[in-house]
């Protein structure tokens, strides 16, 4: 699984895109963040991630006990199938592998964390289900993950994000990483 994953991202920074009502942010910004060669990913339903990115993502964590999709379901996606359960959640899961696989960027897209009030999940504009994330999980999760990341830097593409973690930028600045990771000046 992690010589698949990181041939797969060929040195690419990870783009994991997640369900958080912020994504219509993503969306405003597609155009921008495509130009840029980045590794796309999605959590367990990766539909909601294509419909915002526009294409298929280039791979699928499927680590939910009830994720609804059956092997094989996923086409030319890379599946990670099956990790270890040793994080909170899929998110916490899947952070904790890229720190100990040494991937060097990591950028959250949606990872809003929980909200005061009844949300919607994004879909391209489109209202899927109301949910609300408890404080709770989103409290968890900032306390059992590391605050140190190793040679892994996770930055979360939602300013406003509950999330406390890792570093929070907002798109312009992300912009301004990836341009200045691609076309670094000597």
């Amino acid at each position: 699984m992690k010589d698949q994953f990181l041939s797969l991202l060929s040195s690419r920074p990870v783009a994991l895109i997640l369900q958080g009502h912020s994504l219509s942010d993503f969306e405003a910004h597609r155009e921008e963040l495509i130009k840029f060669p980045m590794c796309y990913g999605a959590i367990n339903d990766y539909s909601i991630a294509e419909s915002v990115l526009g294409r298929e993502v280039d791979f699928v964590l499927a680590f939910s006990p009830e994720n609804t999709y059956q092997r094989g379901e996923t086409g030319s996606r890379l599946t990670l199938w099956d990790a270890p359960a040793r994080g909170y959640n899929s998110l916490h899961e899947f952070l904790l592998m890229c720190i100990e696989w040494q991937v060097p960027k990591v950028f959250l897209f949606g990872a809003d964390g929980y909200s005061d009030d009844y949300r919607p999940y994004y879909k391209s504009g489109i209202n899927i289900k109301q949910v609300r994330i408890h404080k709770d999980d989103t409290e968890i999760f900032n306390k059992k993950f590391p605050v140190e990341h190793g040679k892994t830097q996770i930055i979360n593409v939602s300013p406003k994000s509950k999330y406390r973690t890792f570093v929070k930028v907002s798109y312009a600045e992300c912009l301004k990483i990836l341009n200045e990771d691609t076309y670094p000046k000597n």
